[in-house]
């Protein structure tokens, strides 16, 4: 079982709209043995992959980067951890539920995030973080290329890509 992946099913894609281009679909993680936020869930995919593409960049830079679903009220964290010189970027992936914001300080089950409750979280170097949101833009590109769907592949140009064989993924 992999500690992390984007799940993403696109032969079940809906181009809800061309102008704005807005593509529904069904898009979730796995975060070690959880779903989140459920397997299947549909959102606007296109959306929670660019959003998931700023936070690895984000969290490349050394902050904390967010991203989002946007039908629910489900984001995810990553943390980036303090490691050696020479190690592999880790990070705290976080998913968050803020129907139940707290206090980071009030002794809750949010972990000290003060955003919610967590669902589930794990910890993994950056790099499969950025392999599994690749491929997973990958696939929607595949199928956009098979489908003649321009202007998704000229959307998922324009969202972060990364070389995770890349050396700013080692400290």
């Amino acid at each position: 079982m992999a500690l992390f992946d984007v799940q993403v099913i696109p032969e079940r894609l809906k181009i809800d709209s061309r102008e704005p281009l807005f593509v529904d679909g069904p898009v979730w993680l796995t975060l070690g043995d959880q779903t989140v936020p459920e397997a299947g869930w549909t959102d606007a995919v296109l959306s929670v992959l660019g959003s998931m593409g700023h936070a690895v960049a984000t969290a490349l830079e050394g902050s904390v980067g967010d991203f989002y679903f946007f039908d629910g009220p489900y984001f995810v964290k990553l943390i980036p951890l303090p490691d050696t010189p020479g190690t592999l970027r880790r990070v705290r992936v976080a998913a968050v539920d803020d129907r139940h914001a707290t206090p980071a300080d009030d002794g809750g089950s949010d972990f000290g995030l003060g955003e919610g409750e967590v669902l589930a979280e794990v910890v993994l170097p950056l790099h499969g973080v950025a392999e599994r949101y690749s491929a997973a833009a990958e696939q929607i590109r595949t199928w956009a290329l098979a489908h003649g769907e321009a202007k998704v592949i000229e959307l998922l140009a324009q969202i972060p890509h990364f070389d995770p064989s890349d050396q700013h993924f080692t400290h």
